[in-house]
C-alpha cells in the first residue's frame, strides 16, 4: 500500500512538472508571437510616417 501511494504522489509530481514545463513553453510562445508581431506593426508605422 505505502509504495503504491508512494507511486501516486511520484506520478503527480511528474505531472505537475511536466504541466509547468508545458505552459511556460505556451507562454513563452505566445509572447514571442505578440513580440514578433508588434515589431513588424511598429516598422510599417515608422516607415509610413518618414
Amino acid at each position: 500500500m505505502r509504495r503504491l501511494l508512494e507511486k501516486g504522489i511520484y506520478d503527480g509530481q511528474v505531472s505537475v512538472f511536466a504541466l509547468a514545463t508545458w505552459t511556460r513553453t505556451t507562454l513563452t510562445r505566445s509572447y514571442i508571437s505578440v513580440i514578433s508581431a508588434y515589431d513588424t506593426h511598429y516598422d510599417c508605422k515608422i516607415k509610413d510616417t518618414k
